[in-house]
């Protein structure tokens, strides 16, 4: 039987991306998953081009828009998918437009965020885009709220949460090698370390985590905080760390594709967001064991789920924040690692990509065949 042939439509190549390498290498043989970047060129380190899954069209985005539909509908036209799975708001745009003139049967949108619907303009925009768009993908319940609420006419059958998921496979190989991942951060062993992975944005809500750790550390002199990452807000943090006394116990290691190999090397991991879809960062987080402290943001709530992971906050709340840093600072070796073997489980049940992409199949077969039925 012929495969399903699809396309995940990603607006620029940013560098491999495990998630997306999950949703088009985990399928089953029913279909056949592909990604295609509108522009970017390949560094030698994505994963999909080793098994002949990525193509990078190059589109020059200087361009006009009408320009960019007519590249993108000329290459849907030469591949003939069956599906279109377009990530993130404009990049949807772009396809409907482009399947519309390609004669693609299906497109769905991937929403991976909060708040993606802003203006009364986007929602205008929406509210002719939806028609022509067969399935919403939203990464939690909270982002599909949030949708519901802001497309008021929308059929909400036509939006399904599809959490994301993570391989725990290379968690594993990193998970106790605690000594190399503090050597490699500049950390000893007597140090407590409160780690945080994110961009360096304002949704990510790192000036929040700072403020806390400002108020308590005198009560911890062994803590440090490492925040990974990078983004425009670099330099504000680093300020605010130094205005507040704290800069020698902060570090700041910017971007870093090891981080895999770091998480073994905290203590305790903390997302401060203050708007968050489903973060894979928490996700592999909690498959390395690590106690959590979250806000309540977006869809964090969700990966919790009724476990006794850490400690769940308040989003933008300090003081809650601060006091649950001290709590399971406070905590024994025993119940720190009973709460990271209950994150390991939540994530073992829930959030592992086999799961994941088995739904996704579903969702894809569920398009092919509603019009038969």
């Amino acid at each position: 039987m012929e495969k399903v042939k699809i396309f995940h439509v990603i607006k620029k190549y940013k560098g491999n991306n495990p998630l997306l390498n999950a949703l088009i290498l985990g399928l089953d043989d029913r279909f056949d998953a592909n990604a295609c970047y509108l522009y970017g060129s390949p560094d030698g380190e994505n994963i999909l081009d080793q098994y002949g899954k990525a193509v990078y069209l190059d589109i020059n985005f200087e361009k006009s828009k009408l320009a960019i539909i007519h590249a993108l509908s000329r290459f849907l036209k030469s591949e003939s998918p069956k599906i279109l799975h377009c990530h993130k708001h404009r990049t949807t745009v772009l396809g409907v437009a482009a399947a519309i003139f390609s004669g693609t049967p299906y497109v769905i949108s991937h929403v991976h965020g909060m708040n993606r619907t802003r203006t009364f303009r986007t929602r205008l925009i929406n509210w002719l885009l939806w028609r022509r768009v067969a399935l919403i993908i939203s990464v939690s319940e909270s982002v599909r709220k949030d949708i519901l609420r802001t497309n008021w006419s929308l059929n909400p059958a036509k939006v399904v949460t599809l959490w994301n998921g993570i391989d725990i496979a290379p968690i594993d190989a990193f998970s106790l090698d605690r000594k190399l991942a503090r050597t490699k951060m500049g950390l000893s062993e007597s140090d407590f370390v409160f780690g945080s992975v994110g961009r360096l944005v304002k949704t990510k809500g790192h000036k929040y985590l700072l403020k806390s750790f400002a108020e308590i550390s005198k009560k911890c002199p062994n803590a440090r905080v490492v925040i990974i990452g990078d983004g425009p807000l670099s330099h504000d943090l680093i300020e605010q760390a130094q205005e507040t006394g704290i800069k020698q116990n902060v570090l700041f290691p910017g971007f870093r594709n090891d981080i895999l190999e770091l998480l073994p090397g905290f203590d305790v991991f903390v997302l401060p967001s203050i708007a968050e879809g489903l973060s894979l960062a928490l996700l592999e987080a909690m498959a390395s064991k690590l106690p959590v402290i979250a806000s309540d943001a977006g869809g964090i709530p969700e990966v919790f789920g009724n476990e006794e992971v850490g400690r769940l906050v308040p989003s933008k709340d300090i003081a809650a924040l601060g006091s649950a840093m001290l709590d399971l600072y406070s905590l024994d070796k025993r119940e720190k690692m009973l709460l990271g073997e209950n994150a390991r489980k939540r994530i073992e049940r829930e959030f592992k990509i086999d799961a994941m992409c088995k739904k996704l199949g579903g969702l894809y077969e569920s398009l092919l065949t509603q019009d038969k039925g």
